[in-house]
């Protein structure tokens, strides 16, 4: 296996989940007010469970430049993180927290986007066009009950690089790549499947930090339900599952401790775990410690570092291509598995 096959792997479930859908909400909410007058936009991800919900969103550094900016940033009671603002707020409106619930139930949906903007939070999920009636119907039912619920785009999905780099012009991010040699005796017969070839990528963050992840096998997994699985697509081998990986929920928990919130998809070939994580690029340092930590904590996972760059550099180092829609190509039967 060569090293380009090995960490070509984002742009391949990116052309698996080929839906996506912009909605935005509306409340009184004091920090979508102060926001509204600040004028300022601000990328967010989203810690998520039944009970609590909460945002963290980071704006630019250069928001508070007027007299304007400092009193909303006040208001909100920001924080300056790094190169960014930072403000944290528990969601309690009713209507928003069983819009979510419901969004985020139907199988599939990942969030790839939360904005502060112009006094709305925006959203943005993708999904399988296996379940487009599914998503469909759950949005059509927020938006027939909340007079704050807007649907701005439903239609195919422009790609995660392009979210990416939408992002990217508000929060610069940044790419860590990482890899783990977990050891075979770590399956049981209960999560056996998982020893199989997989692509998997994070659905939201819990607040229990159990990893709830969409995956993409490298073949039709047989009595799937025997494994806890939700299946997407038995054509395109998408299912969701709840796992518990101790090295990645050690390092979601730490960098929650420090309000760094991010993204990831990974792959296991078998042998090796490919992690790829991007997050503001301010908080590169703060992550990797972590991931030093980590490694300390849990030796017999051989953590190691593959390359540290912006998102561009990242892609491109990895070959990755977002362009091309034969799904054949870079597809995951010949290369072992993903955990």
């Amino acid at each position: 296996m060569n090293f380009e096959k090995k960490i070509k792997f984002t742009s391949e479930l990116d052309r698996k989940l080929t839906m996506q859908c912009d909605f935005s909400f509306q409340w009184k909410d004091q920090i979508l007010e102060a926001a509204g007058r600040l004028g300022e936009s601000a990328i967010g991800f989203l810690l998520y469970s039944e009970e609590k919900m909460e945002v963290i969103y980071y704006f630019p550094l250069n928001a508070d430049k007027s007299s304007e900016g400092k009193r909303s940033l006040t208001m909100m009671g920001a924080k300056k993180t790094k190169d960014l603002w930072s403000v944290r707020e528990e969601i309690n409106e009713p209507f928003v927290k069983e819009a979510i619930n419901l969004i985020l139930s139907k199988p599939s949906v990942t969030i790839d986007m939360i904005l502060l903007k112009e006094g709305l939070m925006r959203m943005r999920i993708r999904f399988h066009a296996d379940l487009t009636s599914s998503v469909s119907d759950a949005l059509l039912s927020v938006i027939k009950t909340s007079e704050g619920f807007f649907i701005d785009y439903f239609g195919k999905s422009r790609g995660l690089l392009a979210t990416l780099k939408e992002i990217s012009a508000l929060v610069p991010l940044a790419g860590i790549e990482f890899t783990m040699r977990p050891k075979r005796s770590i399956f049981s017969e209960s999560t056996i499947v998982f020893s199989k070839p997989w692509i998997r990528i994070r659905k939201y963050d819990s607040g229990d930090f159990k990893l709830h992840h969409i995956y993409h096998f490298s073949q039709e997994v047989e009595n799937a339900d025997s494994y806890e699985l939700v299946t997407i697509s038995r054509g395109d081998h998408l299912y969701e599952a709840y796992t518990v990986n101790p090295v990645i929920k050690y390092m979601v928990s730490e960098a929650e401790k420090l309000n760094i919130f991010n993204d990831s998809i990974h792959r296991y070939d078998g042998n090796v775990v490919t992690g790829r994580i991007w997050l503001p690029s301010t908080f590169v340092p703060d992550y990797m410690k972590i991931i030093g930590q980590a490694r300390i904590k849990y030796p017999e996972w051989d953590l190691g570092i593959q390359m540290t760059a912006s998102i561009d550099d990242i892609f491109a180092m990895s070959g990755e291509n977002f362009s091309d829609n034969d799904t054949n190509e870079g597809s995951t039967e010949d290369k072992g598995t993903d955990l």
